[in-house]
């Protein structure tokens, strides 16, 4: 046999293996100089850290336990994997039901301060929400009984994952170097939402990524095991295990090997990705350590230069040899700053566009420009021959070029200052860089990197401090908190504006992000508006063919419906979607994107049937490109259901919200207001099926969500306040109802006027409920007034329009008036048949006309 890995030398020596596998290693190392040296060295560092050898020798003489029935609310299925201080389980939850994979402390192993340091480390763990992150699910602690006692030992539930380690899974698949590399990329994107959350792995490795292989393409990885490290180092003491000071040392940066915890950042991450990217793509370490002494090794790693990726195989040649060697520097000031630079640079290559990792000279950026055009170079190169004589225009053209590469690399530079000043921002949440607070949050973090910025940090250079405060109001957008993203992103277009009076792509992306939030805040004409400025700009600027110009657009599209004008919004959405497939193709997770906004705007035109069809072609694309736990996964999968449930098919719709939900609180936490939406949809659902305790409960959180998040005077909170009325309505309570839907009016009116659509629901929704509790003539009244109005605001194809007139003629049939009942059934007709005839009142109409006619 080959020599084995450290790892398995580590096992052996905990006394973690038995029968075959322990006699063959055994034979191996009595007859392996070299392993021999390692298991020598391995029993000299368990002697190092000796409370934790003394803890091994107390367990190993004796064997463990059987295995469990149950922890917790968990049904043991088997053990799936096992070290030297804990067991996975592969078990069933019962609520929700799912698989999981249970990570047990080992009995005999525990202590206060253990037990407190593992809590510790499954709370640092819950913060990582991403799809390539095992999810922490739950974590608690149980009693296990071994012969000398009973133990309370504690457990972290987390996602099963269903793979192969990542070396194993490239050995055992035929993958492209496109396919490889897009891996690292993805790897590497998980790392950074992690570096964001203020954690290092510093224990990245091929055995803590699985690739799923029951994903479609190349496979989708996923990290495993991150904070272990961060969690116990905060205590000031070694790692958790062995396997974690020599099992990795492959992996290590050289700062990691020279032992200096001070010196191990971010960074030291990114050159464990460098390695791992390294043994993807070329099948061997970029240092060949596996059979060194782990003095030697480390030695090696610290002092020698990597191999070059380019001899081991000819096809990483130039672009993917630099970046690989970019991760790879020595000096962490040399390095990629962060992971999500590397997956950037990584992803520049797949798209052939210039990388950031090397000098861009006018020949390099020229080289790129024909790998991405062949067929545009190749004319041109003919066209050359035409015009060799040219050389003034030549030369003109040559200025133009130098201009285009100096601003690139002008963005460069800018890219990275203010990658810089946002990577330290973040790092004042780690208790190296704020030793008085251990639970500092992003949220804070945000806020003190914007002090510096009112307190001038950056006021000699404008362009960084545009750069940095859309980010900061773009990171507080998507933590909910409206009020101070608008305040920087308002800061940014302002300082925008004066830099650029002529326009600037910095400003037109300021200006999208600043309409994002202005959505949210309930300010659709005024989003709107900054919208269509920042897509006039960007058309101006690049000719509007771009992705920023279609996310603009989607962006815009979304507005409009919020605004009423689903026609217009259905005419942006097409628009966004047929310019993201001229730029992605046809499978994308923008195109996904736009694919649900296109059927939400038919969803509001009433055209179900094209609106089901294409939020399930948007919900399919997007399961397989991002996976289940992702935002737009389940927001596709909640619209879904809300179109299928409104067809008529409840029992199918059910489990979709439900899961839907249930994948939101995942990814969101339990108070972010985007759940409200979710939490809306289900109890409308439980109340047409007459479940009103349980939708009730679903409603009061909801609104607190929304309340919380938005302000008492968002329109958000009128929707919710009228949707909840609907619970009063089943259950008879027409006061309350009543109540909230006068409420619901009032917001609506304050902040989107009078003749919004949304008003005249709400206006809809009073008379509809004077009509239920038996005061027909005042219902009456109200119609009449309403429908005036409808007819003078609203298209006379309008689907509201024909849902107030048909409510307004079956309340005159309550009262005997038939003749003028029939007459307004007779303006719905044509109301309805303006509109394609697909509204679901249609139907309604033409029945109860023909009953009157008959």
């Amino acid at each position: 046999m080959g020599c084995p890995e450290l790892e398995d030398l580590e096992h052996h020596l905990a006394g973690d293996l038995d029968g075959e596998a322990r006699e063959s290693l055994s034979e191996h190392v009595a007859t392996c100089p070299t392993c021999a040296q390692r298991v020598e060295e391995i029993s000299e560092n368990l002697q190092a850290i000796g409370s934790m050898r003394e803890a091994l020798r107390a367990v190993t003489p004796e064997p463990d336990p059987p295995a469990p029935e149950r922890i917790g609310s968990f049904k043991i299925v088997e053990e799936i994997a096992r070290g030297g201080m804990g067991v996975v389980y592969l078990a069933e939850q019962d609520r929700p039901r799912r698989q999981v994979a249970l990570k047990v402390l080992r009995p005999g192993l525990t202590s206060p301060d253990t037990l407190r340091r593992f809590e510790l480390e499954a709370e640092v763990l819950a913060r990582l929400q991403h799809p390539g992150i095992a999810t922490v699910y739950e974590a608690g602690v149980t009693s296990i009984s071994t012969a000398a006692a009973t133990d309370r030992v504690p457990y972290i539930a987390m996602e099963y994952v269903r793979g192969a380690r990542l070396d194993r899974f490239v050995e055992t698949h035929d993958l492209s170097i496109e396919q490889r590399l897009e891996l690292v990329a993805r790897i590497a994107d998980a790392v950074h939402h992690a570096h964001v959350k203020g954690l290092v792995h510093r224990d990245l490795k091929p055995g803590n990524v699985l690739i799923e292989t029951e994903t479609a393409g190349p496979g989708r990885p996923k990290v495993l095991d991150f904070g272990v490290a961060r969690v116990v180092d905060r205590e000031g003491t070694l790692h958790t295990s062995t396997g974690q000071i020599l099992g990795t040392v492959p992996y290590m940066s050289p700062e990691q090997l020279a032992g200096d915890p001070s010196a191990v950042d971010l960074r030291s991450d990114v050159y464990a990705l460098g390695v791992i990217g390294f043994e993807t793509l070329t099948g061997e370490l970029p240092h060949d350590v596996k059979k060194k002494s782990i003095a030697e090794a480390a030695r090696t790693i610290r002092d020698d230069e990597p191999r070059s990726p380019e001899r081991l195989d000819p096809r990483l040649r130039g672009d993917v040899a630099t970046i690989l060697l970019r991760a790879l520097e020595k000096d962490p000031a040399r390095r990629y700053a962060s992971a999500a630079e590397l997956a950037a640079d990584i992803r520049r290559f797949l798209r052939r566009e210039p990388i950031q990792a090397r000098p861009q000279s006018t020949g390099y950026q020229l080289r790129r420009f024909a790998q991405r055009n062949r067929g545009l170079a190749a004319a041109l190169a003919g066209l050359a021959l035409v015009l060799i004589g040219a050389a003034i225009v030549s030369g003109v053209l040559a200025v133009r070029a130098q201009e285009r590469l100096e601003e690139s690399r002008r963005q460069a530079d800018k890219f990275a200052a203010v990658n810089r000043f946002v990577e330290e921002m973040l790092a004042s949440a780690s208790p190296e860089k704020n030793p008085g607070r251990r639970d500092v949050t992003v949220r804070e973090a945000l806020a003190l990197g914007a002090q510096e910025l009112d307190d001038g940090s950056l006021a000699d250079q404008p362009a960084i401090e545009l750069g940095v405060r859309a980010t900061i109001g773009n990171t507080f957008r998507a933590l909910g908190d409206f009020d101070a993203a608008r305040g920087q992103l308002e800061r940014a277009v302002r300082l925008g504006r004066t830099l650029f009076p002529g326009g600037h792509e910095d400003v037109a992306d300021s200006l999208n992000k600043l309409g994002r939030v202005v959505v949210e805040l309930g300010e659709y004409a005024s989003a709107a508006a900054l919208f269509r400025e920042s897509l006039e700009m960007r058309e101006r600027l690049s000719g509007g063919k771009t992705a920023e110009a279609a996310a603009t657009l989607n962006n815009l599209g979304l507005a409009l419906t919020e605004m009423g004008d689903n026609e217009a919004a259905l005419e942006i959405h097409q628009r966004a979607l047929e310019l993201r497939r001229e730029v992605f193709g046809d499978s994308h997770e923008d195109v996904a994107s736009s694919l649900n906004n296109m059927a939400f705007a038919y969803y509001r035109l009433h055209d179900l049937p094209r609106a089901e069809a294409l939020f399930r072609e948007s919900f399919e694309m997007d399961l397989e490109i991002r996976g289940e736990l992702h935002p737009n996964v389940a927001a596709t999968m909640n619209n879904l259901a809300l179109v299928v449930r409104e067809q008529g098919r409840s029992d199918e719709a059910e489990p979709l919200q439900r899961r839907a939900l249930e994948l939101e609180r995942e990814i969101y936490g339990p108070e972010h207001p985007k759940l409200a939406v979710s939490l809306q949809n289900l109890a409308l659902l439980l109340v047409a099926n007459g479940e009103l305790d349980e939708a009730g409960d679903l409603f009061a959180e909801a609104l607190e969500l929304e309340r919380g998040a938005r302000g008492p005077g968002h329109p958000g909170v009128a929707n919710l306040l009228g949707n909840y009325a609907r619970l009063y309505e089943k259950r008879g309570e027409f006061d309350r109802a009543e109540e909230l839907h006068g409420e619901a009016m009032a917001i609506r009116r304050e902040a989107l006027g009078a003749e919004h659509v949304a008003t005249l629901g709400s206006r809809f929704n009073l008379a509809r409920v004077a009509r239920a509790r038996g005061d027909k003539e005042r219902s009456a009244e109200s119609f009449a007034v309403l429908a005036a109005d409808a007819r003078r605001i609203l298209p006379d194809s309008s689907g509201a329009l024909l849902t107030i007139l048909t409510e307004y003629a079956m309340c005159l049939l309550d009262l005997g008036r038939r003749d003028d009942a029939e007459a307004i059934l007779r303006e719905a007709h044509t109301v309805g048949t303006n509109g394609g005839g697909t509204h679901p009142r249609f139907q309604e109409v033409v029945d109860t006309l023909a009953e009157l006619e008959g």
